[in-house]
């Protein structure tokens, strides 16, 4: 399994080429971002209802590393690709469920999972990268339902109307890289935003790509590109770009690392991160030289850096990986026992880290972010 997920990672990482026609819809009134324009906001009461939750530990049920979390259903679903190439389920105290772990060649196994998603229902469907599939799990694991898609893939989430984003960067007659909507009743797939194209137009660079669900909406941000769109009505639709300068005009060897990738500088952005929204802000994640998380105001024109305003009370480093509806969920890694205790537990949330060590699973925090 890890040799393959090997080949498969240095697959994607190759320059991907040509998509079909561009359905992508550019709205007039995209905001730009400036960087010059964060303010240097020294507010840490900007930051509320702070709740710190760990993940048990308990039964061996360790995770290796958070690739991605869902909260849903009063759960959090956390994907550990790197790993243990499983999904792990938690309650919203931080208490360990059940985890799907299903490696293998037969009936409701997988080959290597690339992507995952939750339902409503609770029910787990797995994009199994060793085949064209998709997995769906219900009954805490015990139940399963393989679904056969149009093409292969590697990264979805679900949209309205029984279909899904997908990101498929290759197919068995070529490499390609581009966006599209699959429509599971009629199992059918078509392309709504080829990125050859836009690698034709503003460059070439081998970053992965990643998708976003989050405010009721579905994002995604094209390697190498300072825009960022969203899904709505089967369209790809300009919400933000960052201002012209933050990425090199031309790519050439001495900007990339061994893996082809932008290295990382303190001039450019070389990927963004994250892309997740509140009610009052969008919170966008990119690297430079180190990563930085940007406060986009919904009501007003002010951006901020979230690393300025974080409350002592805040300790840690925090990756952000999610939201749900006015709450923003990051991830910290190794808390150390001072940072515990200037987390100013109640004596019930103290119970939380009674067996918590430095070495134990990650931290869930829960914030949110008053309008500023």
């Amino acid at each position: 399994m890890k040799s393959f997920s090997i080949n498969y990672l240095l697959a994607v990482l190759l320059l991907l080429f040509g998509c079909s026609q561009d359905k992508t819809k550019v709205v007039e009134d995209v905001r730009i971002l400036d960087l010059e324009d964060v303010e240097k906001l020294s507010d840490t009461n900007l930051i509320t209802d702070i709740e710190y939750i760990p993940l048990s530990s308990k039964g061996d049920h360790f995770i290796g590393e958070v690739c991605r979390v869902i909260f849903k259903n009063n759960m959090f679903y956390i994907f550990d690709f790197l790993v243990n190439n499983s999904v792990m389920v938690f309650n919203d105290s931080g208490g360990f469920e059940y985890e799907i772990s299903k490696t293998g060649n037969g009936p409701g196994e997988y080959v290597s999972v690339s992507d995952f998603e939750v339902d409503d229902s609770g029910n787990i469907y797995m994009m199994d990268a060793g085949g064209q599939k998709m997995i769906c799990y219900s009954d805490r694991g015990q139940s399963f339902k393989v679904i056969r898609l149009p093409k292969f893939f590697i990264e979805f989430a679900f949209a309205k109307n029984n279909k899904m984003v997908a990101y498929r960067p290759f197919s068995s007659s070529g490499l390609e890289d581009c966006y599209g909507i699959v429509d599971l009743n009629e199992n059918k797939y078509e392309t709504i935003f080829p990125l050859r194209d836009f690698i034709d137009e503003h460059g070439t660079f081998k970053e992965l790509s990643h998708i976003f669900s989050s405010g009721g909406d579905l994002w995604f941000s094209p390697r190498l590109s300072n825009r960022i769109y969203s899904f709505r009505d089967d369209k790809a639709i300009e919400r933000y770009r960052f201002k012209d300068g933050l990425l090199p005009e031309k790519i050439d060897e001495g900007l990339l690392n061994e893996y082809g990738s932008i290295r990382q500088s303190p001039e450019y952005i070389s990927s963004i991160k994250g892309i997740f929204e509140t009610d009052n802000t969008v919170m966008i994640s990119y690297q430079m030289r180190y990563v930085e998380n940007l406060l986009v105001s919904k009501n007003t024109d002010k951006l901020c850096l979230l690393r300025d305003i974080l409350p002592a009370e805040m300790p840690g480093k925090h990756r952000i990986i999610g939201s749900d509806g006015d709450v923003f969920i990051s991830v910290v890694n190794k808390l150390r026992v001072e940072d515990i205790e200037a987390l100013n537990l109640s004596d019930k949330d103290k119970k939380r880290f009674q067996d918590y060590d430095y070495n134990s699973n990650p931290v869930i925090a829960l914030f949110k972010v008053r309008k500023f």
